[in-house]
């Protein structure tokens, strides 16, 4: 990923998931505040799934694409997802 000049200009986090880490790095203006590795990421979340639910991975990855959403707004408040019957 990458980070225009004038989104530092404002000041900007990002956060990279990857499946078995993320990244978070935040500059203000041309300074970058934080760097930082998080030993949690997407594979993470589909197991928390699986357990949570007795899911198989397939369908718990299955779930977290078509319904996973990191961004306020781009989802609706009343959603209900129904899962597999067991």
């Amino acid at each position: 990923a990458s980070i225009l000049p004038e989104e530092r200009a404002h000041g900007v986090a990002l956060l990279n998931i990857g499946a078995s880490s993320s990244n978070v790095v935040m500059y203000d203006g041309d300074t970058l505040m934080c760097a930082q590795g998080i030993p949690l990421g997407g594979d993470t979340l589909t197991f928390d799934i699986c357990r949570a639910h007795n899911l198989m991975r397939e369908e718990a990855e299955r779930l977290k694409h078509a319904h996973g959403c990191a961004l306020v707004g781009f989802s609706a408040d009343n959603i209900v997802i129904e899962l597999p019957a067991e």
